[in-house]
């Protein structure tokens, strides 16, 4: 049985590597797809646009304007002085909201720091707004007590453990790689076996005397070889490129990392031996693995927020455990003690998908 099975692997590995464009395409997406959605998707407050009603001309307000163009935060797009301007300046999207500083600002902030300001923000987006709201508040509050000798009645001193620069990148990153990894991985036998389904040259195979755990075994494991290749580069360019930090065990997370290759594989497999076009095969891969891993999984949306149903659906999702997996060797440096049932998921689930994957592939021509 090896020997047929190691002239299986050997005859898949060539076949890969006289593809030389298609093993291009291998190696570069999973880097190309992780400089684009790294550089995409961040979560982090970076000059938002903001606009400014000026009615009392005063040295404070200007104060206050610069205190928030000094913050990092906010990119300052117009400073106005008629609330006239408002609307029009929010119906053009020249900001995403609009502070008005009263006329008798100064005079009143001498006798009470707690004087009102209004803040008008586009809530056509929810989430910006939001954002926008919280920093335009703990910047005007802090404007307020500068110089003062009041304090709030509780002091609370906040430790941010294991990400204090609170980067939403580490905790974005690990999705992306997670998305790359189950995708290339899923999409590789479908790119593969499919394809010589429509050709044929599967034919070869199905008259020799092995057997369907054999042809399926011999041909996952060279895209098993390139599937974790493709994650060791994706995992070396967020540390060297982003900086993401690792605090966990090594050995660990490669082995992990390994299952979860696997599980794709076994997805793609499963996949492949059900349809006969590699158009609806590809389709298919991505269905299954790239929406749900987006929406599903936690990587963007905390399940604990979605309804009850869609909690369910999730935990079938293995992207929702090997999130949990590599978030906690990367960023929290956790041991396998903490791992037990998301490890023991990923087999499960990839010796079921497998053990069909493999009972579905028919031995013999149509």
């Amino acid at each position: 049985m090896l020997k047929r099975l190691s002239a299986v692997i050997q005859k898949e590995f060539i076949h890969i590597f006289r593809d030389v464009r298609s093993l291009l395409v291998i190696l570069a997406l999973p880097i190309l797809m992780l400089l684009l959605y790294g550089n995409m998707i961040s979560l982090d407050p970076n000059a938002m646009s903001i606009g400014f009603v000026d009615l009392d001309h005063s040295q404070s307000s200007r104060q206050l304007v610069e205190k928030f163009k000094g913050s990092g935060f906010f990119k300052i797009r117009a400073v106005a002085d008629s609330p006239a301007k408002i609307e029009s300046m929010l119906q053009s999207r020249a900001v995403k909201a609009v502070v008005v500083i009263p006329a008798d600002f100064e005079k009143r902030i001498a006798r009470d720091p707690s004087i009102p300001i209004q803040l008008v923000a586009d809530a056509s987006d929810s989430n910006s707004a939001s954002l926008i709201t919280n920093y335009v508040g703990a910047i005007a509050l802090n404007f307020s007590l500068a110089g003062t000798s009041i304090r709030s009645p509780i002091d609370i001193r906040t430790r941010m453990l294991y990400n204090p620069d609170g980067k939403t990148m580490y905790y974005i990153l690990p999705g992306i790689a997670t998305i790359i990894m189950l995708m290339i991985s899923a999409l590789l036998p479908c790119l593969t076996l499919v394809k010589e389904k429509e050709t044929g040259t599967l034919e070869q195979i199905l008259v020799t005397p092995l057997s369907s755990a054999e042809i399926v075994l011999g041909k996952i494991a060279p895209y098993m070889f390139l599937a974790f290749l493709d994650g060791l580069l994706v995992l070396g360019s967020a540390y060297l490129i982003y900086q993401m930090p690792f605090r966990g065990s090594l050995p660990l997370l490669l082995s992990l990392c390994l299952l979860f290759v696997l599980t794709g594989l076994s997805l793609g497999l499963l996949i492949s031996s059900r349809v006969k076009s590699q158009q609806v095969a590809i389709m298919g891969a991505l269905a299954l693995t790239m929406m749900p891993t987006m929406i599903l999984s936690g990587f963007m949306f905390p399940l604990e927020s979605m309804p009850a149903f869609l909690q369910g659906i999730s935990r079938v999702i293995p992207a929702s455990y090997f999130l949990v997996i590599i978030r906690g060797i990367l960023v929290k440096g956790i041991g396998f003690e903490h791992l037990v049932f998301p490890t023991l998921f990923l087999v499960f689930f990839t010796l079921f998908v497998l053990g069909i994957s493999i009972l579905s592939f028919k031995p013999r021509l149509d």
